[in-house]
């Protein structure tokens, strides 16, 4: 028996877990704080028709949110046990089949003026944003608002509010009328 390598083995589990490269998630992903921000929807690098992205989560499971396998076209059983839950006539069973339905949340890569530094990030936001956003680009007066030369900046009015029982941001948007390039360095 090689008791070195047991040894090494049983560090190994106990160290599980605890991460010695801690991640800067504020380098990945910008959340809006209480007050005025500017930002600047880029387009995105994956699909060229649109840059918003729906991502579908679980909530309440476990400390953070699931990922429903339904995003890679996969069966959900969650959202397939709600479905069966949908067709009883009970009150409780609708209830419950809407709480445990896949929640869809919509990310953006943005650039934040006054932080281009850090370069592009994701923006995460709910449905009613981007319902916002949607009828924005579809608005024909505006145009691509991500568009890198002649795009268009957002203002952001971001405010505590009680969102579905809990605290958080609600944020206010408003598309600024003057069409403007990313950068003015072209090399960014």
């Amino acid at each position: 028996m090689d008791l070195s390598l047991i040894k090494s083995k049983l560090d190994s589990f106990q160290s599980k877990g605890q991460s010695k490269d801690k991640i800067d998630y504020s380098k990945i992903f910008w959340k809006p704080k209480a007050g005025k921000h500017q930002i600047r929807i880029v387009p995105s690098k994956f699909n060229k028709s649109t840059p918003f992205r729906e991502v579908y989560f679980h909530y309440g499971y476990t400390k953070g949110p699931i990922l429903a396998p339904t995003n890679w076209g996969e069966a959900d059983p969650i959202a397939d046990f709600a479905k069966q839950l949908r067709k009883s006539a009970d009150r409780e069973d609708w209830q419950l089949a809407k709480k445990i339905e896949p929640k869809s949340r919509y990310f953006a890569a943005i650039i934040v003026r006054g932080e281009e530094h850090l370069g592009a990030r994701l923006w995460e936001f709910g449905k009613l944003t981007n319902d916002q956003l949607v009828g924005i680009a579809a608005d024909e007066d505006y145009g691509d608002f991500t568009d890198i030369t002649d795009g268009r900046d957002f203002t952001i009015e971001a405010t505590e509010d009680i969102i579905a029982g809990r605290k958080g941001i609600k944020c206010n948007l408003r598309i600024k009328p003057k069409t403007t390039p990313i950068s003015e360095d072209a090399a960014l």
